[in-house]
């Protein structure tokens, strides 16, 4: 039967072929799809109208009006420079405007620029042209404050101190470059569609070390006391009018004089509102003290039900351990014993109920696992083997919590109490924790002595093909991935879940576990078809037995994120990565591991897209979202600040991001561990973009040595490394030892990929370049860039990189005097409609063609 053509292509066509289509019908059916062709509509309007000639202001492309008022006029606009969407604001045509070089215009334009934060809007130039003065700046999808309450109503719940604290985030920047902003109010903060939190328009701005000049400007229900009377203008102008914002974000209302409080469940937020309203400006909190409140205030009300749920996971760890075991087991008496120690565990935890215990006495889930500890060691003296029973879940929970020294307490005493031969099974489980502890520590001989014996207790008791050993096999699955050890980890984790699904079901929780250890190990391996295919499955799995916001979704959406950010499906990447983080966030609150993991995720993937501020907006909330002592996952997000300000070409603001996390991976991690030793040739890479080669090769040599003896000679990780020494060969020009890295990245790659990944065009394009600065390697280019040309000819998700291509392919026509050549293919480049040819490009490519 032969389909009928997709109607999402024939829109996308439509719309290519400068059509205005209508989106509401596919709105209602398809939003996300509706979205991503919006934009791609926006992007052809700005083509079409750049390619009609419409009306310019100077090198921008007005495109619509989005707005205007007393000022002047806001267009969305198309920067050619920028290949990107801006806002220009423009001053109206009047005496006003008429100052030399609009200097009122270019002062907002230079405080703009002094502020770098993801929640305060990005400048890119001011200018006067015909007569009239501008700005161009970020073009935010989204709406102002004012608009959100206009439609809705008072923000609610999480959202109002999720808003007030980037804000304050934006106020203590815009404070610590200097600046007083003079004008906070609602239609001056934006939301984006992401719900990030944008301060904008610096027209009312001035230096703090101005304290104490008149101000003329603001908005009347926004202004301070002291300014109402005549006063002058400091710091707490802004501290004034962000209470009053604050106040009309919780009750859709402006403070009134006498009654500036308000009820709220939220006691603090009231006092920390009143105090901002103080007429006394010395009395107002600045703009780092709102920042330390307002996060109190987001983790406070949370912890107590976070820790709840925490001690119910362990509940439900000790019933599913237990409901196997009983159904293995059979025994009248073996039954009993598992509901006396469920039981038991059940009062422990039932007494931390969050409705019959204020915050104060609440533990946290290491102080409430220790105390179970304490009541097993006292109250079950006379049964040894329900004490075992309960010690082996309670030490398991202590190692998920990093409690290493109290899960290797917990544990020992566990073993202690099985008398030799006693119950094997659960020996082999309690030997099992212990060697996932050893890898833990980094006692790694130990560790696979406990393993070894682990799978000889559980195989001779219950099979080689039994539960038990899939348990096993899936521990050490998880600490083998801990240690970068990804083959061992792929041939456990693949055998854990052969066992475990074909034993307990597709659907049993303990194989679905098992599943997503398999995706996050093939992750690794870059083996991506059959990661995408087993996270997919465990996804669906999840969805159908727990429901689609089960927590447990969040993992596997992940590494799924991780899968398609590697495969620059940036549209989709982006998507799973938003409903993890939507989970987590309803799960396990504002601030937790997973969510920080998810956030650095996105990060990778808005840089790789070419999105850098976004990249560090998306650091930024991983940084609020990480708890305390996460050493490991805050190595994670240093390591990936540098590496973004490595793509922006500055080594400098990346050396101390990249210095933090070697350390914090040492720590973490030892020197035998594999991601110390890639940190510190990420570390190097910063070096060399500094000038300091000779720093950066003896550190990019020690990396080398020590990677291939931990993770053996063809390991993909080396291949990354070889990249970087590669990386500051060029930087030195020294193209002959580049070319040599390079191949060797090439050769590892293939053993991975093949010709077909993106990997292998980069690194082939990388190569080209080497070769095409020496005289006797230029064939060998030609040959392989004209390769490289054939294969990826169309291939839109590497456009900018082709583009670039065909830019060098064009110099070696240059080159060999071959200047038809050369002027057709760039007269082929600037015109193929898929390639995203910045103006740097187009500059050299127009070049070629204008040659005789």
């Amino acid at each position: 039967m032969t389909q009928g053509p997709d109607p999402a292509l024939d829109i996308a066509r439509r719309i290519a072929d400068g059509e205005d289509v209508d989106l509401s019908e596919l709105l209602a059916r398809d939003p996300d799809l509706a979205r991503r062709l919006g934009k791609l509509q926006s992007l052809a309007r700005a083509m079409n109208n750049s390619a009609d000639g419409g009306p310019r202001w100077g090198h921008l492309q007005q495109l619509e009006l989005a707005g205007q008022g007393g000022f002047g006029e806001v267009f969305r606009a198309y920067d050619p420079t920028l290949d990107r969407l801006v806002a220009l604001k423009l001053r109206h045509v009047d005496g006003a405007a008429l100052l030399p070089s609009g200097v009122d215009f270019v002062a907002e334009a230079r405080r703009l620029a002094r502020v770098r934060h993801s929640n305060v809007l990005a400048v890119h130039g001011a200018s006067y042209h015909a007569g009239r003065a501008g700005i161009w700046t970020d073009w935010i999808e989204g709406e102002t404050l004012s608009a959100r309450i206009a439609r809705s109503g008072p923000l609610r719940d999480d959202e109002l101190l999720r808003v007030l604290r980037e804000l304050a985030d934006a106020l203590h920047a815009v404070h610590e470059a200097g600046l007083v902003h003079g004008d906070i109010k609602a239609s001056n903060v934006m939301l984006d569609h992401q719900g990030r939190v944008i301060l904008m328009d610096f027209g009312a701005g001035f230096e703090s070390n101005e304290e104490g000049k008149a101000i003329s400007a603001g908005t009347p229900r926004y202004l301070a006391p002291e300014i109402a009377a005549g006063g002058v203008g400091t710091l707490a102008v802004d501290l004034y009018a962000y209470g009053v914002l604050a106040h009309l974000l919780a009750t859709g209302r402006y403070p009134e004089s006498s009654h500036p409080g308000f009820a709220s469940r939220w006691r603090g937020l009231n006092a920390l509102i009143t105090a901002l309203l103080d007429p006394e400006p010395a009395a107002r909190p600045r703009a780092g003290a709102l920042q330390q409140t307002l996060q109190r205030l987001i983790d406070a009300p949370r912890l107590r039900v976070r820790r709840w749920l925490l001690a119910s996971v362990v509940v439900g760890l000790v019933g599913i351990a237990l409901a196997t075991t009983v159904g293995l087991q059979r025994e009248q008496l073996q039954r009993q014993r598992a509901e006396r120690v469920s039981d038991f565990l059940a009062a422990i935890y039932r007494e931390q109920d969050p409705l019959s215990r204020n915050a104060e006495s609440a533990q946290t889930p290491a102080e409430l696992i220790a105390a179970a500890v304490s009541r097993v060691k006292d109250e079950l003296g006379h049964d040894s083997l329900s004490q075992a029973q309960l010690l082996r879940v309670l030490g398991e929970a202590q190692l998920n919590l990093s409690e290493l020294a109290a899960a290797h307490e917990t544990l020992d005493l566990a073993a202690s109490k099985l008398a030799h031969g006693e119950e094997p099974l659960l020996g082999a489980e309690i030997d099992a924790l212990r060697g996932a502890l050893a890898r833990r520590e980094l006692r790694n001989d130990e560790a696979q002595r406990y393993f070894d014996h682990a799978l000889q207790q559980a195989g001779a008791a219950a099979g080689t093909q039994s539960v038990a050993v899939g348990r096993i096999d899936a521990l050490s699955a998880s600490t083998f991935l801990a240690l970068s050890r990804f083959k061992d980890a792929q041939a456990v984790a693949a055998s854990a879940y052969m066992l475990l699904s074909s034993q307990l079901g597709d659907e049993h929780p303990e194989a679905i576990s098992a599943l997503v250890s398999l995706g996050a190990v093939q992750e690794q391996l870059r083996q991506d078809e059959q990661a995408l295919a087993n996270l997919r499955k465990a996804v669906a799995l999840i969805e159908k037995r727990f429901g689609a916001g089960d927590a447990r979704l969040v993992r596997p959406l992940l590494v799924l994120g991780e899968v398609l950010r590697r495969a620059r499906d940036f549209s989709e990447g982006r998507l799973v990565l938003d409903r993890g983080a939507a989970i987590s966030r309803q799960r396990l609150g504002e601030r937790n591991v997973q969510l920080a993991d998810i956030l650095i995720t996105r990060a990778r993937l808005e840089s790789e897209a070419g999105e850098s501020t976004s990249a560090i907006a998306a650091l930024d909330a991983a940084e609020r979202a990480l708890p305390e002592n996460e050493a490991t996952t805050l190595a994670q997000l240093l390591g990936n600040r540098g590496k973004i300000w490595i793509e922006l070409k500055d080594g400098k603001r990346a050396e101390p991001d990249l210095r933090a996390a070697l350390k914090l991976h040492r720590e973490t991690g030892g020197l035998r561990s594999g991601i110390a030793w890639f940190a510190q040739a990420e570390l190097a890479w910063a070096l060399a973009l500094q000038g300091r080669f000779d720093e950066a090769q003896k550190l990019l040599s020690e990396a080398e040595v020590q990677m291939s003896q931990l993770l053996g000679p063809d390991a993909y990780q080396n291949a990354l490394v070889s990249v970087r020494r590669a990386t500051a060969f060029s930087l030195q020009k020294d193209w002959r030892n580049a070319a040599a890295y390079l191949r060797e990245s090439l050769r590892i790659e293939e053993k991975f990929f093949g010709p077909d990944h993106y990997l292998h065009f980069s690194w082939s394009l990388a190569l080209a370049q080497s070769l095409s600065h020496m005289a006797d390697r230029h064939d060998e280019a030609v040959q392989l860039l004209d390769t490289l040309i054939a294969r990826w000819d169309g291939k839109d998700e590497i456009a900018q990189d082709y583009a670039e291509l065909m830019l060098l392919r064009c110099d070696l026509y240059a080159d060999k005097r071959d200047h038809e050549a050369a002027r057709a293919l760039a007269t082929q480049t600037l015109q193929h409609a898929g390639l995203i040819v910045t103006a740097e490009r187009a500059a050299a490519l127009r070049r070629h063609a204008e040659r005789l």
